[in-house]
């Protein structure tokens, strides 16, 4: 439990990773210069909702500059109408209780902004869950045939239905350096075309049926920045990325009911893990509808931001037929309503640098390894990911900009990055500047030089930290292949967030299970330890950012500035909306390797509930 014994007041001390933390607050003087004794709207009506006793995390601002800060806690908030109307002590806040308020005894829980996911895809129908884990090859064969042989399949048994896995972790099929082929999916018991999709959603595995109806052989040619593999006589070997395969068998047949539900169900998968608002790249007419239907039906309880795709950008040079592309655009603005804005478009400028993918764009050539896994052998090679990463896209950048729309871009490798700024700088020095927060997502790998041009150009860093890791992906796939400068330097939060340049958080979402307080410990320490299978140790610990409350913001006000609504979202202040979540425990009073095990007891969204964990012992 916690104890606050002053309205709003700074902890004391530092959060640094591995130091165990007071187990209380302690009283100290409060900063008047910061925040007045409370804060309230004017008048004195009766609130919706108060709570008091609890530790209200309080702060003001975007997080950009790199300085760390204390954090401050108020006892009590007082909430009308779906907005906050007071922040203090609890017994001023005990003013604002009539009749029909409901009020909630936090008994000194912790009570910080709704998380806004800056970068979030949605739950998705899945034929066959892998459950985000890799194995021996019989062990993923035996998942793949159990769920072949479920009750449920058996009306596809004998049959050219396609059957898709996924969130598998290939990189983590055993022992490492196993290769999943074709021939191991062809000792599947079935007729069906099997895919099994990668967690990434960059890489999957077909087996032979699955092959020969998207009629790939040894004479198709490989797409720009796409990948497929082959064994030594050429033959695809069953491994594919980035690569459209088109008909790979006969679809299975889906209601739109269902398709409907999963939006549903995204909403309280959300909700459950904390978070309030999310932006959606990429997503097609179909998709969005689904959403604007939710929201129809007043069962919207998340707000989304739903990106389009732009991807008719690279190539493009016509300004005429670039014009009519992006104009067209303008047509999804119709299901904006509601909790629903239609702001975005995504552009993708890469894939991924794992290898044997290796579609991220990258300035040097990936390493070749000539040894074994044991005694590797690094060489340079000649690949270098997608050439043109995003220059050829320059031009659609600059009418986009034109004509409002906010960029968001999907970069991993650092030739990427820098692409992606050239046509951001193009932008600007063409349309001058102008306030549409343009986006880079992911940012695996930066070039040191690019790093100061976030800040400079205002571009945004949009960060799925939970990935700065030792694991699978970024040893076995990625430790040798690329320079060990730059691997040392992997996910550079840190340079970006003292540089002054703006970070925000997104899960990528289902790429990785949906689990915010592990992207928040693993940005304080890239050690990743609350996920199963990562390596001992830090992952370029240099570029980890050890002050909790900067995190805390980029996953909330930061978000929310990528979305335009930081004067409405994520932080608790006078006037906004009460898009607040209540915690098992005050992140700030464990260490850092605990902050994962932070469970979720209530989520309100405009002053609504619209998640309580059954344990919550709320009253």
């Amino acid at each position: 439990m916690v104890s606050v014994r002053d309205n709003i007041m700074p902890m004391n001390r530092t959060h640094a990773r591995r130091s165990t933390m007071l187990s209380r607050l302690a009283a100290v003087p409060l900063l008047v210069a910061a925040l007045p004794a409370a804060v309230a709207l004017a008048g004195s009506r009766q609130a919706d909702t108060v709570m008091l006793n609890g530790a209200i995390l309080v702060f003001q601002g975007i997080e950009r500059n790199g300085g760390a800060k204390q954090p401050k806690f108020a006892q009590a908030v007082a909430i009308a109408d779906g907005r906050i109307m007071f922040i203090g002590q609890t017994r001023k806040a005990k003013k604002y209780v009539g009749p029909a308020t409901r009020v909630i005894d936090l008994e000194g829980r912790m009570v910080m902004p709704g998380i806004v996911d800056g970068h979030f895809h949605g739950t998705r129908l899945t034929d066959c869950e892998m459950e985000y884990e890799g194995g021996t090859v019989a062990q993923v064969l035996a998942k793949l045939q159990a769920c072949l042989d479920r009750p449920d399949q058996a009306a596809f048994k004998g049959t050219n239905v396609r059957m898709a896995a996924t969130h598998i972790f290939g990189e983590a099929i055993m022992p490492p350096g196993t290769a999943l082929t074709r021939d191991d999916l062809d000792r599947l018991d079935t007729t069906r075309p099997v895919m099994v999709e990668n967690a990434d959603g960059h890489k999957f595995w077909m087996n032979g049926r699955a092959i020969e109806n998207a009629r790939i052989d040894e004479k198709t040619p490989v797409p720009p920045g796409g990948q497929i593999g082959r064994d030594a006589s050429g033959r695809p070997n069953g491994f594919f990325a980035d690569l459209d395969v088109g008909d790979w068998g006969q679809k299975a047949p889906v209601t739109e009911d269902s398709l409907v539900d999963v939006v549903r169900r995204t909403n309280a998968d959300a909700n459950r893990m904390g978070i309030t608002s999310v932006f959606v790249p990429g997503g097609g007419e179909d998709e969005i509808a689904r959403w604007a239907k939710i929201q129809d039906e007043g069962k919207m309880t998340l707000r989304g931001n739903l990106g389009l795709s732009a991807s008719f950008v690279h190539g493009d040079t016509d300004v005429a037929e670039l014009r009519a592309k992006i104009a067209a655009l303008d047509a999804y603005k119709r299901y904006a309503r509601g909790l629903i804005e239609v702001t975005s478009v995504k552009v993708y400028c890469d894939g991924v640098m794992e290898y044997p993918a290796q579609t991220g764009a990258m300035l040097k050539p990936y390493n070749v390894n000539a040894g074994t896994l044991e005694g590797p052998i690094w060489r340079t090679g000649t690949a270098t990911g997608p050439v043109p990463s995003c220059s050829d896209a320059r031009q659609g950048f600059v009418e986009l900009d034109k004509a409002g729309w906010q960029i968001h871009v999907h970069a991993i490798g650092d030739r990427a990055t820098r692409e992606a700024l050239d046509d951001f700088q193009a932008a600007l020095e063409q349309n001058g500047a102008r306030d549409l927060r343009h986006t880079i997502t992911h940012l695996e790998a930066i070039d040191a030089t690019d790093v100061p041009r976030f800040a400079r150009l205002g571009v945004i860093a949009s960060m799925s930290l939970q990935w700065a890791r030792r694991d699978a992906y970024t040893v076995n796939g990625t430790k040798g292949y690329i320079d060990d400068s730059l691997y040392e330097r992997l996910f550079p939060a840190a340079e970006l967030w003292r540089a002054g340049g703006l970070i925000a958080g997104g899960s990528d979402y289902p790429v990785d299970p949906l689990l915010p307080f592990v992207q928040i410990e693993t940005a304080v320490d890239h050690t990743g330890e609350a996920v199963p299978g990562v390596f001992p140790g830090a992952l370029s610990p240099r570029e980890a950012i050890p002050d909790l409350l900067a995190v805390i913001k980029m996953h909330t006000i930061n978000s929310a500035y990528q979305l335009h609504q930081e004067r409405n979202l994520g932080s608790i202040e006078v006037g906004k909306l009460a898009d607040l979540i209540v915690l098992s425990q005050n992140l700030f009073d464990v260490p850092t390797e605990k902050i994962s095990d932070t469970k979720v007891l209530l989520t309100m969204l405009g002053g609504k509930v619209v998640y309580s964990s059954a344990d919550a012992g709320l009253r």
